[in-house]
């Protein structure tokens, strides 16, 4: 029976070949690492930033309009906003009847931001002395997918002047580009058509409207159209 012929080992080739499997291993092992710290630096980036967020009340600012926090001293201009039934055909609650109940409310601005519940901001209009005309709000905060809600009302004889439009086009900013949020969202009664060019104006997306979808104290059961707008969809009408 013939013997099996073996070629002899070079030494240096097999070194070779190990030194270069431990080189690639090793590149590997570093690559995961890059990768698995890009993914945490990355996830972290659209994490929802409370820090800021909830830090102390947001001041915003633009030529025209301040949002910032209500105080005592704006609870004669409040007092207009919150007792007017007007406005509140088109949003949640009843109008209230007296001061004191304004300046209580006032309190409960500061409570429900202390507790990361909603974040109430006065808008105020420079050219009349910083007067409060009207009110913005952050709410609905959800971490799981990075988002938030608006909304807003303004003195009713205010309306008509764009204040809802630039209020609420410094807010988002504001969370898009300070807070990292994805995704903001806000939604209409289908008859107030005003805030629905307000929304439009500032490049939300119309997602339809969903029937009998929520109860409203003072209003009952309503209709509400539902807008939103997302961070790449901002960012590239920035680009335009």
């Amino acid at each position: 029976m013939p013997e099996l012929f073996i070629a002899p080992r070079h030494p240096w080739r097999g070194d070779l070949f190990i030194n270069f499997y431990k080189m690639i291993k090793n590149v590997h092992f570093y690559t995961c690492i890059i990768n698995t710290i890009y993914v945490i630096i990355l996830n972290k980036e659209k994490k929802m930033n409370k820090d800021i967020l909830f830090n102390k009340f947001p001041y915003l600012e633009t030529k025209e309009i301040i949002l910032k926090k209500i105080e005592n001293e704006d609870a004669d201009n409040l007092f207009e906003i919150l007792t007017n039934i007007n406005i509140f055909k088109y949003t949640p609650g009843n109008p209230l009847k007296t001061m004191e109940a304004v300046k209580n409310v006032i309190g409960h601005y500061e409570r429900d931001f202390n507790k990361q519940k909603t974040i109430f901001l006065g808008i105020f209009l420079k050219s009349e002395k910083k007067k409060l005309v009207g009110i913005a709000e952050i709410f609905d905060f959800n971490d799981d997918v990075n988002s938030v809600e608006v909304g807003y009302r303004i003195n009713e004889n205010y309306w008509g002047k764009g204040l809802a439009t630039k209020a609420t086009a410094l807010m988002v900013e504001y969370l898009f580009n300070k807070i990292n949020v994805n995704r903001i969202q806000a939604t209409s009664m289908p008859i107030n058509k005003n805030s629905h060019k307000v929304l439009l104006n500032n490049g939300f997306a119309c997602e339809g409207t969903l029937r009998q979808v929520k109860k409203w104290t003072g209003t009952g059961i309503v209709d509400l159209t539902f807008y939103s707008i997302l961070k790449s969809e901002y960012d590239k009408k920035l680009k335009k």
